[in-house]
C-alpha cells in the first residue's frame, strides 16, 4: 500500500484489485474484529474505521482523518509510528533470516536482547528470558512455569492462583481464568480451575464501613541483603 497526502486528505493506493469499497466489503463479509460486536457491520452503509498509516503518536484512516493513538497500538508501539531506524533494522533481519524455530533453536538478535534484558532484570545477569509473542501468551507461559516448578519440587497440588479483581491479564484460556474482569470471563466457562480473585488495593472507600480507608504508608526501602 502506498499513501500520499493531498491537502487535508490522504489518498491511498490499496493492494491490486482492492479499492476502498472492496476493502470495506471484505471487512463486512470476512473480517472478525477483536472485542467488537460484528452485527452493525452487516449494514452496507456502515463505515468501518480503516487505518492506513501512522507517524509518531498519530494514525490516519483511509479518508485522511487523524487520530491520536493514546494506547500506543495496544501498548506495543511505545516508540511511536514511522520510526525509520526500527523499520530498517526489521528489514535487515527479514532479509537475513525472518524466522527461527524456538523449539530448541535461537538466533543472534534473541541472544543479544536476552543478554541486555538480563543485565536490567532484578535477578541480575544470570536471569533467563523466555520470549513470547504477546501479553496473553506471556501470562499463559508464566502460569505454566509456576505450576511446573511446584510439580518439580514435589508439590503437584499447588495449582491455585490469586489475582486482583478488575485487573486485565489477557484472553487465552489460562490468562482469562486469572483475568479480574468478570464480564470478559463469563461467556467462556468452564475455565482453568484454581483461579482466585482478591479485592483491589487502595480503595477510596471501604466496602465494609462508611468511612474513608486510610492510605497505605510507603515502606522504606532496606539496604540489607535478602530483604
Amino acid at each position: 500500500m502506498t499513501v500520499s497526502k493531498q491537502g487535508s486528505r490522504t489518498e491511498t493506493d490499496l493492494v491490486p484489485g482492492y479499492d476502498g469499497r472492496r476493502v470495506r466489503d471484505a471487512i463486512r463479509d470476512n473480517v472478525w474484529i477483536h472485542f467488537t460486536q460484528m452485527a452493525p457491520y452487516r449494514d452496507p452503509e456502515h463505515r468501518s474505521l480503516v487505518l492506513v498509516r501512522g507517524e509518531g503518536s498519530t494514525v490516519w484512516d483511509d479518508e485522511g482523518k487523524p487520530y491520536l493513538d493514546l494506547l500506543a497500538g495496544i501498548y506495543s508501539v511505545n516508540a511511536g509510528y514511522g520510526r525509520r531506524r526500527i523499520a530498517e533494522a526489521m528489514m535487515a533481519q527479514l532479509e537475513l533470516l525472518p524466522f527461527v524455530n524456538p523449539f530448541g533453536y535461537t538466533s543472534v538478535p534473541a541472544a543479544v536482547l536476552a543478554d541486555r534484558l538480563g543485565d536490567l532484570a532484578p535477578l541480575g545477569g544470570e536471569a533467563r528470558v523466555f520470549f513470547t509473542s504477546g501479553g496473553s501468551e506471556s501470562v499463559e507461559s508464566a502460569l505454566k512455569l509456576a505450576k511446573q516448578y511446584q510439580t518439580t519440587r514435589g508439590f503437584p497440588h499447588r495449582w491455585k492462583t490469586i489475582s486482583r479483581r478488575v485487573a486485565y491479564h489477557g484472553t487465552t484460556m489460562g490468562a482469562l481464568s486469572v483475568n479480574g474482569l468478570t464480564g470478559a470471563r463469563a461467556p467462556f466457562g468452564p475455565l482453568v480451575p484454581g483461579a482466585r480473585h482478591a479485592p483491589m488495593s487502595h480503595r477510596y472507600r471501604c466496602r465494609y464501613r462508611t468511612t474513608r480507608c486510610a492510605p497505605a504508608r510507603p515502606r522504606r526501602p532496606s539496604s540489607s541483603p535478602g530483604s
